[in-house]
């Protein structure tokens, strides 16, 4: 039987319907996972489906819908006008989990199957994200890989590192509700972890490259959550938006505009919950550059955008 989070999947825009169904259908092979009966009505909300009018859709055993609009596109607009007022900083946006993509090699380890890998990867993705800042013009960092091979965000020592404990570290073995579905060797954990550092290493250039002109650097880490996945780790109820801020690097000045912002839209917010902390790049930890670095995560619970 099918549930709400098999819907959770965005449409640019009419023109590109072909473009993304080719992309969720063939490249990922959900659709062979979705029981017949329900295809052509799957398809057919899919095709609905406008992620840039916030319209929410979704499916209940296979057929049921409800809509509404969300105010999320006034929301991400506004941090332009926002930024403006600021114009000697320069701004990097992270998104850490929005690809689906996995290298050939993961699926040698894989130990469920694949329409279930499939279900959990769309699951736990930040689907979306880098549609709702398509429209800023910023510098983007997107890694190329999903977070269920590589979790860049994580701390690359597991010792140092919360989510570990739970299977889910840089390299994940556990999903998010505890089932086991990845197992692999030091070679695969080396490789992954190589993957890992030239990321990181790309960042850090990104960032001395922002740093290099102007004495202030905004780094936006873009996210989203969703109840289901939250309330496995944390106790609801859960807000609209999650801030997440490190006590060294963030701006009271910048995170009052945002939570204004977030306020005068009817949107409810909560710092560092359920999820705390935000992106710094190691090039800034260790000190290998001057200048001022901000970095506000930003965690857009996926029930007023999806």
């Amino acid at each position: 039987m099918l549930n709400d989070n098999w819907i959770l999947v965005p449409m640019k825009s009419e023109e590109k319907k072909k473009e993304f169904l080719d992309f969720i259908f063939k490249r990922t092979g959900i659709m062979k996972s979705i029981p017949k009966q329900y295809s052509d009505g799957f398809v057919m909300l899919l095709v609905s489906f406008d992620l840039m009018a916030f319209s929410t859709v979704s499916i209940t055993c296979g057929m049921g819908i409800k809509t509404r609009t969300s105010g999320v596109d006034d929301f991400i607009e506004r941090y332009d006008q926002m930024l403006l007022e600021h114009k000697k900083i320069k701004v990097l946006l992270h998104m850490p989990h929005v690809s689906l993509d996995v290298p050939n090699e993961f699926y040698e380890g894989l130990l469920i199957p694949k329409n279930l890998f499939h279900k959990y990867n769309l699951e736990m993705t930040d689907l979306g994200i880098d549609e709702l800042f398509k429209g800023l013009n910023y510098e983007k960092v997107i890694p190329k890989y999903s977070r269920l091979y590589c979790d860049v965000e994580r701390f690359r020592d597991d010792s140092k590192e919360i989510m570990s404990k739970y299977g889910e570290g840089v390299v994940y073995t556990h999903l998010y509700d505890g089932l086991l579905f990845h197992s692999h060797d030091d070679v695969y954990r080396n490789k992954v972890l190589s993957y890992y550092d030239n990321y990181h290493k790309y960042l850090d250039n990104i960032t001395k490259k922002l740093l290099n002109d102007d004495n202030t650097l905004l780094i936006l880490d873009c996210h989203s959550f969703s109840d289901k996945m939250a309330a496995h780790f944390y106790k609801e109820p859960f807000p609209d938006i999650c801030i997440g801020i490190e006590k060294e690097y963030y701006d009271r000045d910048i995170l009052n505009m945002i939570i204004n912002k977030i306020t005068n839209l009817g949107y409810t917010y909560k710092i560092n919950y359920p999820y705390k902390g935000s992106l710094v790049p190691n090039c800034v930890i260790n000190k290998e550059v001057e200048g001022k670095v901000i970095s506000i995560m930003l965690e857009i619970n996926k029930r007023i955008y999806l």
